[in-house]
Formats: structure tokens, C-alpha cells, sequence
């Protein structure tokens, strides 16, 4: 399996977390696309794979993944220039911030290793939530590896349905380091490759019982862009 396999089997994997989540439609109003950033990439052809309401460092949020077939990078370019985006200050070109009146939009790109597809997740607060959150309070680890020497971007969190993910920014370093390292501390930890065929130069998905992650690194301004998700396969407890 490629790369473009691995994406749709994750894809597949937020689909089966959005299961067990109660979903309301979004309705889009002819806006503006940074006045409703889903709405505007739901406009442009993305299905959305995932929404739920999660817990950034602390704070309410809403998280949002929607997929797109985009084998040329035409829809990332036309994303990019439509919603006038410029890199956030973490080191990497995939992670952006678009700041409203009443709510701020994180927005990551991700295009896994030349695959077909984009990536794009979205993370929406409240102005007053997202001030909160940026004013040092530190993240819940997640229960996965964290790279040595990378910095933590984004973090959201789903108590509800046991989903976990977070972003990491590695400098000097590049992504087939990064999954060489996630492939060997994971194995180590009992955790089996889904697709131990697949071409994991840049993406890796695994299972361990009651389990299962996802890893990607992909290349940014001076090193390397780390997403790891983390789903429990357990019925959450309360």
C-alpha cells in the first residue's frame, strides 16, 4: 500500500471515531472563506472525515478534518492563497492562524510524503479561549513517544471517544529519521505496523491491543513536521 492507501486508511480510522460522535450539519453561508474556514474547504470539493468537540491544552474547541482528492497540490495552493495565509512562527510552513472578531482557526495542511491527497485540520476556540490557552499553560502529554529535542504545536483532545492529537516540530532533523524512530520505539512499546508492507518513509499506522496510532513527518522550514493521533478502540470510561 502507498502512501495515498495509508491516508484513506486513517481517514477511514477518524471516520470510525466519528461514529460514536454526535455530529450537527454545517450549513455554509456565502461569506467570506475566512469567516467559515470548513465551510469554505467543503465548498472546494473536501468530504469531512471527523468533527467533535475537544479540549485544547485545557480549552473548549471544535476539531474538524476534511480530505481532499488533490494529486496535483492544486487545492493546498488554492486553500493557501484564498484564506491569504502566511506560516505561523513554529518552524514549519503547514501550521497557520486566521484570527476572527470572535473566534480564532488554527488550520494544518498536510500532504503526506507525494501522495494524492491533502489533509487539512481544522481547530476553531473563541477569541477569549484561545488567549487562554496560549498563555502558557502546558499540554496534556499524549500517550505516545514524543521525539527528542522537538517542540509541541497543537494538541486536542476527545475524552468522549478516547482520541488524542497533537503536533511537534523537530529542527534539523528529517521525517525518515522521525518515522525510523517512532517505527522502533513503538515496536518496542508492543505496537505492530497495520501496514508492514506499506512505504512508511513519512506515515506509519499501528495497532496494540486495545489501540492505534498514526504517525507522519513531513518536511518544514529547517527540519521536520511531526502529527501523531492516538485512538483508545476501548468504550471510554466516565
Amino acid at each position: 500500500m502507498d502512501k495515498g492507501g495509508l491516508l484513506k486508511a486513517v481517514l477511514g480510522m477518524l471516520l470510525l471515531a466519528a461514529a460514536v460522535t454526535s455530529v450537527q450539519a454545517r450549513v455554509f453561508s456565502q461569506r467570506t472563506a475566512g469567516d467559515d474556514v470548513p465551510g469554505f474547504l467543503e465548498q472546494l470539493g473536501g468530504r469531512t472525515a471527523y468533527r467533535a468537540p475537544v479540549r485544547i491544552n485545557g480549552e473548549d474547541a471544535q476539531l474538524q478534518v476534511i480530505g481532499f482528492d488533490d494529486p496535483n497540490d492544486a487545492r493546498t495552493a488554492e486553500i493557501r492563497a484564498a484564506l491569504k495565509l502566511t506560516p505561523a512562527a513554529t518552524g514549519t510552513d503547514a501550521l497557520y492562524t486566521i484570527a476572527g472578531p470572535d473566534r480564532v482557526t488554527r488550520l494544518l495542511l498536510l500532504r503526506p510524503g507525494g501522495g494524492t491527497q491533502t489533509l487539512a485540520v481544522v481547530i476553531e476556540q473563541s477569541a477569549d479561549a484561545f488567549r487562554r490557552r496560549d498563555g502558557g499553560r502546558a499540554a496534556r502529554p499524549l500517550p505516545l513517544p514524543v521525539y527528542p529535542g522537538s517542540t509541541p504545536g497543537l494538541q486536542a483532545e476527545n475524552a468522549d471517544n478516547g482520541l488524542v492529537f497533537g503536533t511537534f516540530n523537530a529542527l534539523a532533523t528529517a521525517p525518515e529519521q522521525v518515522v525510523a524512530f517512532y517505527h522502533a520505539a513503538l515496536a518496542g512499546d508492543g505496537w505492530q505496523p497495520m501496514f508492514p508492507d506499506a512505504d512508511a518513509s513519512g506515515a506509519g499506522v499501528y495497532l496494540r491491543r486495545d489501540a492505534i496510532c498514526f504517525v507522519l513527518a513531513s518536511p518544514s522550514a529547517g527540519g521536520s513536521h511531526i502529527s501523531l493521533l492516538h485512538k483508545s478502540l476501548k468504550n471510554p470510561t466516565r
